[in-house]
């Protein structure tokens, strides 16, 4: 920590509270200043400006008053630590907002694993709100939260500083540079996804939530800032929860700009079967319809030991960042996608719509590209072992089947709730479904009738899987449980708590395996008593799963190196739970994918600049 730092306290007092400046800096100039002059008075204005809105998240996600002191602390300390990664700098209170959110998340999960947490020296003790909300509000601010750190950025940051910190349109207008006009179009349009989101919780809330927000912040933590800053100040003094919860969030720092994975089907299914034909400029029309069944799927082949992957080729693949990217079954070309928003007409919203494009495996040209915008909505995706069938899920609940692009779906049906995973049957004749009101659902694709419902789980359920002998349902979820069902009744099987907030399942081909992986992990389990064998490194993000090779011998994940000098894709191996290489990667990670082969790897992300970037690595 900065020796400036802790020798301040005089200072961050005078500058907590003393007069506003008649000109005060903009956050991008307090930041330069602190992380290029570790200048104390520039940090403590800061903690100023954005404290409440920190302290109101992490009040709003934990409820408890020791484990909110903590994260409160720990999201200020990443600041201290990282202040030079927030890009771009005017964006700090959109960048806290993401560290407050991971670190909240962080304290409620290593507090149910430990059963209770640890209680902070010397807490923060916050004024008792003066106007309590109903109970049927506060239930929902945490909803509020999660909708709001899923939005684009670029409706995100308007929503932060204007509702959440209360400040004036002509003031963010003015630190992001951009009229006031655009500043209240995009705050328009935030609200209006927000809305439609929490519609299902409690129609017409979000003005009153939002509301509720902007109060609570300014009647919760006039001190607060000035009281964690004094700690900082002073060594020993912060909680060794609030350390521990700081290193947790800088090893996870590249997902602080995590979008939700918003997949298109028709891009998907185009990239497991497309032909290899195509020209080197966008057609002008999506390509003829292709279909599942017309290419054979390839035979794994055995893995070779691991010795050296080596760097292929990065590229920048899309004008914002990759959401998911796919090699085709030959393994010859990868397809990505990207969530982009074209301009509305006049007086309308913009229009979002999916962009995918095909590239040359080997020498990264663009081979085709085109638009789909119906595919803006899609949440999940899934392939059966073949790769004959796809399925696809969407916000708005929809499940939808194909064996075919550009035809008719085999099946599109309603699900009563937004898809967040999807899973096939090996012979793709069923289909799993985890819903966001923390209930899995068994279709069945020929008549697109609810066979089995699944409930037990008290959190939206972000990962499902299927054993590959059809007969064993898993389902996992954000409130930390892992679930097996029978396929043919219904049936809860086994319950593994403390699976920490899951995020994606895939079985193993061989059906003994079963891999889950969190926003910081991925564990290897018995299929059958769901029981921990390894525990990995690397993260994984909602969507598709955990990413495995074909003979399941290898999974990848986001992670730091040994050392924590880099960040990277960490490889291990199944079956012994070691690490068997280390992929230092620049981008900021998204996704990683094996070859059909095995002998591959494709990264995906964006880069500093937000573009959307391919990396691929070579198994020599």
């Amino acid at each position: 920590m900065p020796s400036a730092l802790r020798s301040s306290i005089a200072r961050v007092t005078r500058v907590l509270g003393g007069p506003a400046e008649s000109q005060p800096p903009t956050d991008g100039q307090l930041l330069t200043r602190f992380v290029e002059r570790a200048d104390p008075d520039a940090f403590a204005e800061l903690a100023r400006r954005h404290g409440p809105m920190v302290h109101g998240v992490c009040r709003r996600a934990l409820g408890r008053r020791d484990g909110v002191d903590d994260a409160f602390q720990a999201a200020f300390l990443v600041l201290v630590r990282r202040a030079d990664t927030v890009r771009p700098r005017e964006a700090v209170g959109n960048w806290l907002y993401g560290v407050a959110t991971r670190t909240a998340r962080a304290a409620r999960t290593k507090a149910a694993r430990r059963g209770n947490h640890e209680t902070p020296m010397n807490p923060i003790h916050e004024p008792a709100a003066r106007d309590e909300a109903p109970p049927e509000e506060t239930g929902l601010l945490p909803f509020l939260d999660r909708e709001i750190e899923r939005l684009p950025e670029r409706y995100r940051v308007p929503v932060v500083l204007c509702e959440l910190e209360g400040r004036s349109r002509g003031d963010v207008a003015r630190q992001l540079g951009i009229p006031e006009g655009t500043l209240s179009s995009r705050l328009a349009y935030a609200r209006k996804i927000l809305a439609a989101r929490l519609k299902h919780h409690a129609p017409g809330s979000l003005a009153v939530l939002l509301t509720l927000v902007a109060t609570q912040n300014v009647i919760a933590a006039p001190r607060l800032a000035a009281i964690t800053l004094q700690k900082l100040s002073a060594t020993g003094t912060v909680s060794t929860a609030a350390r521990t919860l700081a290193e947790d969030v800088v090893k996870g720092m590249f997902l602080s700009k995590l979008k939700v994975v918003s997949l298109t089907v028709l891009a998907l299914t185009a990239a497991m079967i497309g032909r290899s034909g195509g020209s080197n400029r966008a057609e002008a029309q999506p390509p003829a319809p292709l279909s599942f069944a017309r290419t054979a799927a390839p035979v794994p082949k055995p893995l070779p030991a691991p010795k050296e992957w080596v760097l292929g080729k990065t590229w920048v693949a899309q004008p914002t960042t990759v959401n998911i990217a796919l090699f085709s079954p030959d393994g010859k070309r990868v397809f990505s996608t990207a969530s982009l928003v074209s301009a509305g007409a006049p007086g309308q919203p913009p229009q979002p719509f999916q962009q995918f494009r095909e590239w040359n495996a080997v020498t990264g040209k663009l081979e085709r590209e085109f638009r789909e915008k119906e595919a803006a909505e899609l949440e999940s995706v899934a392939f059966t072992p073949d790769r004959k069938r796809g399925a696809s899920g969407t916000k708005s609940g929809q499940l939808v089947v194909w064996d075919e692009i550009g035809g008719k779906p085999v099946r599109s049906l309603a699900t009563g709730s937004r898809v967040w995973a999807v899973a096939l049957a090996p012979d793709g004749k069923w289909a799993v479904t985890g819903g966001d009101d923390g209930a899995g659902r068994l279709w069945d694709v020929a008549t697109g009738k609810e066979q089995l419902l699944m409930r037990g789980h008290v959190g939206a359920v972000r990962g499902v899987a299927i054993s590959p002998d059809g007969k064993t349902i898993a389902t996992g979820s954000e409130d930390e449980k892992l679930h097996f069902w029978d396929a043919a009744t219904g049936k809860l099987l086994r319950q593994v708590t403390d699976a920490g907030s899951i995020c994606g399942l895939t079985y193993t081909p061989d059906g003994k395996k079963l891999l889950s992986g969190t926003g910081t992990e991925i564990t290897v389990r018995d299929a059958v008593t769901g029981k921990t064998l390894h525990t990995l490194g690397g993260c994984v993000l909602p969507g598709c799963g955990v990413p495995l090779s074909s003979d399941g011998k290898l999974t990848a994940g986001y992670g730091p190196s040994a050392d924590k000098k880099a960040y990277g894709i960490i490889v291990s191996d199944v079956t012994t739970g070691k690490q068997v290489a280390f992929l230092t990667t620049k981008i900021s990670f998204r996704q990683v994918t094996f070859s059909p082969d095995g002998t591959r790897l494709v990264v995906s992300g964006s880069d500093e600049q937000h573009r959307g970037m391919l990396e691929t690595w070579v198994l020599k």
